[in-house]
């Protein structure tokens, strides 16, 4: 309802997730039938704007200071401070909260791909972990979201080189294509210049 959901519409939705039942099948033989509690059907043309629906209100409520950026089940928080030591008290209620909704919700974090990184030019060390109920979170010296790659002190190098890299290959592919065995002419090559390799270079 809060969503903009009603009438018959909800009760389709309702009707489609309601009562799903999955069994496994190996050589002939078939599991017992399972009575589906929490999810949305794989592969479903439904499921992914569903899934979207459900964690909308995940970053509804954080603590001051604390931002969020969402994309289908990646998450990523932040929060900017003057003192290091305040910023990782913000982050930790943050993610104390996140964990208390992923209880309440029966969703999973996948502690193992989750990761801090602290941005500073202190060279002192710094303040305690962050942690996710008694897991503690691995640090990084850089961190990639949506394919940008963000260093420890925001020099930007390493994500120049990884696109650098990046755009050489698919330069490669230019050269075969203006080879002998080929021969593109200049139009094709511009083509597929600005379709393949010229993307990689303007992105973010």
């Amino acid at each position: 309802m809060r969503n903009g959901v009603a009438n018959n519409m909800l009760k389709w939705i309702q009707s489609y997730l309601f009562n799903r039942r999955a069994q496994v099948s190996l050589d002939q033989l078939s599991s017992r039938k399972i009575l589906l509690r929490q999810g949305v059907p794989q592969g479903g043309v439904l499921s992914r704007p569903l899934f979207l629906v459900f964690i909308n209100n995940l970053v509804s409520e954080l603590p001051r200071g604390v931002k969020a950026a969402l994309y289908a089940d990646d998450l990523v928080l932040w929060c900017k401070e003057e003192h290091a030591s305040t910023a990782n008290y913000r982050i930790q209620q943050a993610i104390d909260q996140l964990t208390a909704w992923t209880e309440d919700w029966c969703v999973t974090v996948n502690k193992d791909k989750s990761s801090t990184t602290l941005f500073t030019l202190s060279p002192k060390k710094q303040v305690s972990p962050i942690k996710i109920g008694t897991h503690t979170l691995k640090e990084e010296y850089e961190a990639t979201y949506s394919g940008v790659t963000f260093d420890k002190r925001l020099t930007w190098k390493l994500h120049t080189l990884c696109i650098e890299g990046k755009a050489r290959k698919k330069l490669a592919i230019l050269r075969k294509l203006a080879g002998a065995t080929w021969g593109a002419n200049e139009q094709i090559l511009k083509t597929v210049y600005e379709g393949s390799v010229r993307p990689i270079l303007e992105y973010s």
